[in-house]
């Protein structure tokens, strides 16, 4: 008899049905894909703007791309922990216009963290979630700085740019003046330098 108990717990437990991580795996895949290219991105666009004399706006834009480096290592370590390895995106073309196009395409596709970090929560995979909130947290403060560049171009102030290590996140403050430290440790921040 005692045998048919575990009989019956290995057909209950056989016929219960678990939560695949396949979709937030497949999120994080592409959004490694994404900040992959954004990183790119953004810095050929940096480069544009440098060679149109827009110096302030070419540090935004190599921010920005470290920033994207950060998100992918983020992705990447978590994809990794889930047993996979990052999936090669091949070859993705960059188009590059004036600096003041280019900040507008920058704007654009910045939604793009929402469903996935949903999908996260509902797997309960925590370490995914986390480095897709984190992404998505920076993408939004590039929105900001991005549409603050595109409406003051030809007066854009002057600033230094500060990139979480851990989470991305991007921060500008006036130049020259000490990072305040507010609620986060500026030790885990690098001062970009273009």
């Amino acid at each position: 008899m005692k045998s048919s108990g575990w009989i019956l717990a290995i057909v209950v437990l056989g016929s219960m049905t678990f939560k695949s991580p396949d979709k937030t795996l497949k999120n994080l895949q592409k959004a490694y894909q994404q900040e992959a290219y954004q990183m790119k991105k953004y810095e050929l666009f940096s480069i544009k703007a440098k060679a149109e004399g827009y110096a302030e706006i070419a540090d935004l834009f190599h921010a920005a791309s470290t920033s994207e480096s950060v998100q992918m290592k983020n992705h990447q370590r978590v994809i990794e922990n889930m047993g996979s390895q990052v999936e090669s995106s091949g070859y993705r073309e960059v188009s590059i216009k004036s600096t003041k196009e280019n900040l507008k395409e920058s704007v654009k596709d910045k939604d793009f963290y929402n469903e996935m970090v949903a999908q996260a929560k509902d797997d309960k995979l925590s370490d995914a979630k986390e480095s897709l909130d984190f992404a998505k947290e920076a993408e939004q403060q590039h929105v900001k700085l991005f549409q603050d560049a595109a409406q003051n171009i030809e007066n854009y102030p002057d600033g230094d740019y500060y990139v979480s290590q851990e989470t991305g996140a991007t921060y500008k403050i006036e130049k020259g003046t000490k990072a305040d430290k507010g609620n986060t440790s500026y030790d885990q921040y690098l001062k970009t330098e273009n």
